[in-house]
């Protein structure tokens, strides 16, 4: 029983399976595959089941360095969703891992990418034009996703300075209303931490609508 089988057989996906699988191995395999021309559909199974079955957190970095490897990659603008979907996997995983660096990227590729008359979805892995309403909501939400996890810290400032920065650099043209919304969130929280550095006291997290 391995993940090969599983994909091959998606029927037989269940607990009892998922329980017999051995993790190093499949962490070994997942990074030959990672190295290969294997086709973005696989990776992305092989992704979701080992977030599922992962308990080790030094396997579970494992996983992240051979995810973030698939995304340096394949970092052309027909992987945008593909790319799109590695970091939802991550976002959603055990633990806190920084990848607005990728975000950022991401929403330079949607600007500059012809735009698709098609909607797109997740299953939309191999593209040459962009649904950017999808895309760009998307990485909106996930941005301030990952930016709510250290909103109650001191350091949010520091970082979000980072990004805002970056945002201000794409914030032109007919996307300019949308960069502004993320920096206007991340702006006024980072003036409410300030405040509460200034005066000594603890910080609320950040309000994401």
């Amino acid at each position: 029983m391995d993940i090969e089988f599983l994909f091959k057989n998606i029927t037989q996906i269940n607990s009892t399976n998922l329980s017999k699988l051995d993790i190093s191995k499949e962490l070994d395999s997942f990074k030959q595959d990672a190295l290969q021309n294997t086709s973005k559909l696989k990776l992305i199974f092989k992704i979701e089941i080992l977030t599922k079955i992962i308990k080790k957190p030094a396997d579970y970095r494992i996983l992240i360095d051979i995810s973030i490897s698939i995304l340096d990659r394949h970092n052309t603008p027909s992987s945008i969703i593909f790319r799109l979907r590695i970091i939802k996997n991550i976002i959603n995983g055990k633990y806190f891992v920084p990848v607005q660096y990728y975000l950022l990227e991401l929403i330079k590729q949607t600007v500059s990418t012809g735009e698709s008359d098609e909607t797109q979805t997740y299953d939309s892995l191999n593209i040459t034009t962009v649904d950017a309403v999808f895309v760009l909501g998307e990485i909106k939400s996930f941005l301030l996703e990952i930016s709510n996890k250290y909103s109650d810290m001191y350091g949010f400032v520091e970082i979000s300075n980072i990004l805002i920065n970056e945002l201000k650099k794409i914030s032109k043209g007919i996307y300019k209303e949308y960069c502004d919304s993320i920096i206007n969130v991340l702006s006024t929280h980072s003036d409410y931490v300030r405040k509460c550095r200034t005066e000594n006291k603890p910080c609320e997290k950040m309000i994401v609508k």
